[in-house]
């Protein structure tokens, strides 16, 4: 069996592994989890369901501009 993240051979103990080991397979998920600074990303929004576009920066966004919450300000 060849490793998903690191291309290794190795021996499969059970007949879903995919990763050779439990640090590629970390780092494979953390990999999806983030995403580059810049991309253009296409979502669908979580209030009006409408897709739109933005530039991703550390945080995925959720709702378009339209429909994103507004922060209070205390006072």
């Amino acid at each position: 069996m060849i490793c998903e993240w690191c291309e290794k051979s190795f021996r499969q103990t059970t007949g879903k592994q995919g990763f050779c080991s439990d640090r590629c397979r970390y780092a494979a998920r953390d990999c999806r989890r983030h995403i580059a600074r810049g991309t253009q990303r296409t979502i669908r929004c979580k209030r009006c369901r409408d897709e739109f576009v933005y530039e991703s920066v550390t945080r995925p966004r959720l709702y378009c501009l339209a429909c994103r919450p507004v922060k209070r300000v205390a006072g």
